[in-house]
């Protein structure tokens, strides 16, 4: 074998080693928490990311980076559900503020509600019931007003959509469980 030969086969496996990517091991800080990343060199040379599962209840905490080819598996977004909820003229809704359950007079309503997860198997909020006792009539009923914690569930197809169909509102530990779609 030449020298020039030599040289060239040294020079490529040289670069060709050079730029073999490989992670080391580190630690990483998160909050008050460290966590251990392996040592890893990918097989066959494959430059796939490596998912490293996210530390416990760090879902809303932005993470330091890690070393290339690692990657934090991705956030949990509360949100992220497609589901939606149908309002008095069976338009889909995601994510209202105020949910109308009497639609004919509108005597019993949740509204001002913040929502604290809406995903496509439930959702849950907190708002205000506004209800009005009809006895004897609606005009002169007494109203009920209070805080209440909301959870929408019982997912089914309507008119083409992932719709809630129910409704259980706690009021104090009082639970009721409402139809709000068609089903």
């Amino acid at each position: 074998m030449s020298r020039l030969t030599r040289l060239c086969a040294l020079f490529f496996v040289g670069a060709f080693v050079a730029t073999t990517p490989t992670a080391t091991a580190a630690d990483v800080q998160v909050g008050s928490s460290t966590i251990a990343v392996p040592d890893f060199v990918p097989p066959n040379f494959e430059l796939a990311p490596v998912v490293v599962p996210r530390p416990f209840l760090s879902s809303e905490a932005d993470l330091p980076p890690l070393p290339y080819p690692f990657q934090w598996e991705a956030k949990y977004d509360r949100y992220s559900g497609d589901t939606v909820v149908l309002d008095c003229v069976n338009s889909p809704q995601r994510l209202p503020s105020e949910i109308i359950i009497h639609c004919a007079d509108g005597t019993f309503r949740i509204q001002d509600i913040q929502w604290t997860s809406w995903t496509d198997d439930s959702a849950l909020g907190n708002g205000q019931k506004f209800e009005v006792e009809c006895v004897p009539h609606c005009f002169n009923g007494r109203v009920h007003r209070g805080g209440v914690l909301v959870k929408l569930h019982d997912v089914r197809q309507v008119h083409g959509n992932q719709t809630f169909t129910h409704m259980e509102i706690n009021e104090g530990g009082n639970l009721r469980n409402l139809r709000i779609a068609p089903i």
